[in-house]
C-alpha cells in the first residue's frame, strides 16, 4: 500500500488527505507509510531501480487507469469489472 500511496503523491497531484480518504486510511497512518517507504527506497538501489521504471510507464502512459493484479493476487477478476473505468 506504501509503494502504491508514495507513487500516487510522486505522479499526481493529489496531496496525502486525499490518497488516504481513496484508500479508506487515516491521513497520518498513510503518511508514516510514505515516510517509512521513501526511507527504504532511498537505501534500496533495486528497489529504486524498479519503481522508477514503474514511475516512466505510469506517466508515458498518461491518464490510464490499472488493475494491478501482481499486487493483488487475491482479488479474483469479478472484482477487477467493479471498478469504475
Amino acid at each position: 500500500m506504501s509503494m502504491v500511496a508514495y507513487l500516487s503523491r510522486v505522479i499526481s497531484d493529489h496531496r496525502v488527505r486525499d490518497i488516504a480518504q481513496h484508500f479508506q486510511r487515516s491521513t497520518m497512518a498513510m503518511s508514516q507509510g510514505i515516510i517509512k517507504f521513501e526511507n527504504r527506497f532511498r537505501q534500496d538501489k533495486h528497489l529504486r531501480e524498479i519503481i522508477e521504471k514503474l514511475k516512466e510507464g505510469l506517466i508515458k502512459k498518461g491518464k490510464r487507469k490499472y488493475f494491478i493484479t501482481i499486487a493483488c493476487p487475491h482479488i479474483s477478476p469479478s472484482v477487477e469489472s467493479s471498478f469504475p473505468s
